[in-house]
């Protein structure tokens, strides 16, 4: 009698099971899905952000003068191609006026791309002139990667806290055209102007001090170009 109620037992035991493992696997299935639609929207935002090419500025080609000016072994920017205003005059000689560290940073990938001749190549493109378009060769090093490795930290951190919501958010803060950098080299822009502010303020105070506190309008030319001009 003891056998047919654990045959019965077995009987109502083994489709429960059973379905329980469909229901995992399909869980599964999709939870690898969702991971794997996240991982290719987050890829075709970073791939958007490369497609397109910034025109000429005076950060960018300041940021790219330094570079040039590391890659030759000095940090005067005096023999620089492009005719930034983002300079600094000091002791008979011109020094770009951004932090160096996005210049270090893009240095090796700059060193490559030259040595693969690069130049000749953003010569002969029509897009932009002369050879504009090394500083969006750069900028896919210094400005696109960092971005696009971003997103898929906020993806991958977002998922822990919430799952499925961590590729749609990496999407959306991608589309957002602040905390995100296209090809280029504009890192800093909001500190430069915080930093020419405060230049001209100085300027101003120095100009009055020295005139005697008569409070004239100042005679260097705006941003930063401090002291006379080459």
């Amino acid at each position: 009698m003891s056998t047919p109620d654990s045959g019965s037992a077995t009987g109502t035991d083994a489709p429960s099971v059973a379905s329980a493992t469909r229901r995992d696997g399909s869980d599964g299935g999709a939870s690898v899905r969702r991971r794997h639609t996240a991982r290719c929207a987050v890829l075709l935002v970073g791939l958007a952000f490369a497609t397109v090419i910034q025109n000429w500025s005076d950060n960018q080609s300041s940021h790219y003068d330094l570079i040039r000016a590391l890659d030759a072994g000095r940090t005067t920017i005096d023999v620089g191609p492009y005719p930034t205003k983002d300079k600094a005059y000091y002791r008979g000689h011109w020094y770009s006026a951004r932090a160096p560290g996005l210049a270090i940073y893009s240095l090796p990938f700059y060193e490559v791309i030259h040595a693969l001749d690069a130049p000749a190549l953003a010569r002969s493109s029509k897009a932009l002139r002369g050879e504009d378009e090394m500083i969006y060769f750069v900028g896919l090093w210094c400005s696109v990667l960092p971005g696009l490795v971003m997103l898929l930290l906020v993806w991958r951190v977002a998922d822990r806290f919430e799952p499925g919501y961590g590729g749609p958010a990496a999407v959306v803060l991608g589309q957002r055209p602040g905390p995100v950098p296209g090809p280029g080299l504009e890192g800093g822009d909001e500190l430069a102007l915080v930093d020419q502010a405060d230049l001209e303020r100085e300027q101003s105070e120095e100009e009055v001090a020295i005139r005697g506190g008569h409070d004239m309008p100042p005679t260097c030319g705006g941003g930063s170009d401090v002291g006379p001009g080459p």
